[in-house]
Order: structure tokens, then C-alpha cells, then sequence
């Protein structure tokens, strides 16, 4: 929601540059306004994010984010990302925020999640294999476009 914009830029200057880097494909040294804002307002169908958070409500800081955002060139499909802080990796928040993000990209109709990730970036790729098989081509440069189609029982 449009009141997380503090806390989203504050979990982003939180992050190592390699985080910042395996996220964003490049290096990014800010987050402004108008960059956190896009992020921050979400239309609940064609782009969505869950947070994960610590602390008292009100006081609370973000820890992990999961977002997706519809596929232009792949009508049906999602475009999901991660972003876990360092502190926090490990623990299985990629995998609980990919579970509901599934679970509502589901509900709102769509019917696969795609994702892009170096192929170095082993802890992604997991995450994103956990939830069962999946098909995967090279886009340039060792980035990895992997993809697959809900299981309408989940």
C-alpha cells in the first residue's frame, strides 16, 4: 500500500550490493519516490506483493518481499521476484511468500509464474523449484527465464 514507501526504501538500503544486483540485474544505489511509489501501488490483480515483517504494527520493518506483475509477451502468466534480507535468508520466507503469491495469481486467473534470475543464483532457483517442475531457456548473458504452470489443487 502506498504507506509502505518508507519501509520499502528502507529495506532496499538494507540490502548488500550483491542483493541489490541479483534482484535487479544491475547495481542500483537508490530507491526514489517515484520508483518506490510504482512499487507501493498495487491495482490486487495485475500487480500484487506480499511483505514479510518484524516488529510491533506500526513499527513493523520489512524483511522479505514477494511480488508479481502480469506478462506482457505471455498472456495467462506472471512475472514473480524475490527479496529476502540477508539476515533472514535461509529460513524459508521465499518459499512461504511464493506459496501465497501463487496461491492469489491463481485465484485472479492466471495460470503460470515465470521469473528471471542468473543462473548462478542457486537459492532462487530452489525456491522457485520447490513448488514442482518447471521449464527453463537462456536469455543473454546467463540470465535464466524459467517458467511453469499452476497446479490447480493448490
Amino acid at each position: 500500500k502506498p504507506t509502505d514507501e518508507v519501509q520499502l526504501q528502507d529495506f532496499f538500503y538494507s540490502h548488500s550490493e550483491e542483493t541489490v544486483y541479483l534482484r535487479y540485474f544491475r547495481s542500483i544505489r537508490s530507491m526514489p519516490h517515484a520508483t518506490a511509489q510504482t512499487l507501493v501501488n498495487l491495482d490486487y490483480r495485475d500487480r500484487m506483493a506480499f511483505v514479510a515483517t518484524l516488529g510491533e504494527i506500526g513499527l513493523e520493518r520489512i524483511i522479505a518481499v514477494g511480488r508479481y506483475a502480469s506478462e506482457n509477451e505471455h498472456s495467462g502468466m506472471v512475472e514473480v521476484a524475490y527479496t529476502t534480507h540477508e539476515d533472514f535468508q535461509k529460513l524459508g520466507l521465499g518459499s512461504l511468500l511464493q506459496t501465497h503469491l501463487e496461491r492469489y495469481a491463481c485465484r485472479m486467473g492466471f495460470k503460470g509464474a515465470v521469473g528471471y534470475l542468473f543462473e548462478h543464483n542457486l537459492p532462487m532457483l530452489k525456491t522457485f523449484a520447490k513448488k514442482g517442475r518447471y521449464q527453463a531457456d537462456i536469455q543473454e548473458d546467463g540470465i535464466l527465464r524459467v517458467w511453469r504452470y499452476f497446479d490447480k489443487a493448490e
